[in-house]
């Protein structure tokens, strides 16, 4: 394991050391994920949508089919976000249909894949288009006192987490991370397409995770530094403070802002002050990651340190069994809220590992 992998596995919890351990995605009804879409369909446009139901599917290669089956380029096919392969989700895909009537899509078969809904609208779905995913998880084989579980569960509902980029971003044993190194440290050629982009991806999500992790160690996670680029919560907007007001403690307590980290790229949207500080401390490590995402073209972009959660609600439906269902924002991951909970091990992931 490289050096930035070895890393990952020292982050820093928030409320306190896992307390217990369990099995997550022992089958995929175990994890179920429905897509909270951002587009309130038209019924009328150039674009198809297609509300499916994936089980054990990946978002990409469904997307590759639906192409093929409209006989359209893969570039006409679009969705708002990745959703996990190992589980049982809900998605909207677009497909741009210029001028042509609606395919037999009642027609097609796709492996793992079930059309529930088709719609016509104005405009593609774009990455990102989505308000948040609602999940319902069930963990097995759960080895915790119920009672310190639901503390908590109360405690995560109320305060948040630290807004992790989960371990599948980085790939099997960090592997997309190692990529991510040669291509923009060592300037090894990778061809365009999907493998450079999550090369490129699981390296901006690596320092957004170490800078979280230094204020996860400072306290700081949830609060509002001066010269904080502050993230409104819900949204893409934010501000930059010089000045750390009652008002603003009181906003953040209450969770309707966030602090903020890069995503590294160049200029714009940067800290100053005391956060400023905070993020330099960390990213003085990592000058050639840094010059090499900047030399691609990238723009810096802003993370929420901090996610929480809606809808919450859990239940021990058995001896050993516990039923969770949460709402989370877009590019907030499940796993990074399980992490604070339990030390879990994920059965899907095994078995693919086992069968590589």
């Amino acid at each position: 394991m490289n050096p930035l992998a070895e890393r990952m596995r020292h982050w820093s919890r928030v409320h306190g050391a896992p307390l217990g351990g369990g099995v997550l995605r022992s089958q995929p009804n175990d994890f179920k994920v429905w897509e909270i879409s951002a587009a309130q369909p038209t019924g009328e446009g150039e674009h198809l949508l297609l509300r499916i139901r994936k089980t054990q599917a990946n978002t990409d290669w469904v997307a590759a089919q639906l192409a093929r089956l409209a006989d359209l380029p893969r570039r006409a096919v679009s969705f708002a976000g990745q959703k996990d392969r190992h589980a049982v989700t809900e998605q909207w895909f677009s497909l741009h249909l210029p001028g042509i009537e609606n395919p037999p899509f009642q027609d097609w078969r796709i492996e793992g894949a079930e059309i529930l809904e088709a719609v016509r609208h104005g405009r593609k779905l774009r990455s990102g288009a989505l308000l948040g995913n609602r999940f319902e998880i069930l963990l097995r084989e759960l080895e915790a006192d119920p009672e310190p579980l639901a503390a908590r569960l109360s405690l995560i509902r109320d305060t948040g987490f630290p807004n992790y980029f989960a371990e599948q971003r980085f790939g099997r044993g960090g592997a997309n991370l190692d990529q991510g190194r040669r291509l923009l440290v060592d300037r090894v050629r990778m061809r365009r397409g999907n493998a450079r982009n999550m090369a490129i991806s699981a390296m901006r999500s690596f320092l957004f995770n170490e800078i979280l992790d230094a204020r996860v160690r400072a306290g700081t996670w949830d609060q509002i530094l001066a010269g904080e680029q502050v993230q409104l919560a819900d949204s893409r907007s934010g501000f930059l403070t010089e000045q750390v007001s009652a008002e603003l403690r009181q906003r953040a307590l209450r969770g309707d802002i966030h602090p903020s980290a890069p995503l590294w790229g160049q200029g714009g949207l940067t800290a100053s002050l005391c956060a400023r500080a905070a993020e330099d401390q960390v990213l003085a490590q990592y000058a050639d990651e840094r010059m090499g995402l900047e030399r691609i073209g990238l723009k810096t972009e802003r993370r929420t340190l901090r996610a929480m959660p809606s809808h919450m609600n859990w239940e021990f439906t058995a001896p050993g069994t516990l039923r969770l269902g949460f709402e989370l924002p877009r590019g907030a991951y499940a796993t990074a809220l399980l992490r604070e909970l339990i030390a879990y091990r994920d059965a899907a992931a095994v078995t693919a590992a086992a069968g590589a």
